[in-house]
């Protein structure tokens, strides 16, 4: 990938906020601006298809000590799972209690 310079004026708070940011995120001022300029200038996507990841890209990875992703622990899963299979039968009318094959 060609990669090209550019020269920029910064107010000096903008500057200063870059600086901490950029030490805080141990990464390079640089590359915090391009990043900052690919999230403004990325194309919007069509009208009705924004993605839960859309709204809430900003987010992702900006807290520290939990798991990298809780969909890969299987300790997590089975935990979802079984609440999530609770919650389906206890909103089952009574009628369809009655019909289930495993009660």
């Amino acid at each position: 990938m060609a990669v090209s310079t550019i020269s920029l004026k910064l107010p000096d708070r903008l500057l200063r906020l870059l600086e901490e940011q950029s030490r805080s995120r141990r990464t390079t001022k640089s590359s915090l601006v391009r990043e900052c300029i690919e999230k403004t200038l990325a194309p919007l996507p069509r009208k009705g298809q924004v993605s839960c990841y859309d709204q809430a890209r900003d987010l992702a990875g900006t807290l520290k000590g939990l798991p990298r992703d809780l969909a890969t622990n299987p300790k997590h899963l089975d935990s979802f799972l079984a609440q999530s299979h609770r919650r389906r039968f206890q909103n089952r009318t009574s009628f369809d209690k009655k019909e289930a094959p495993f009660n």
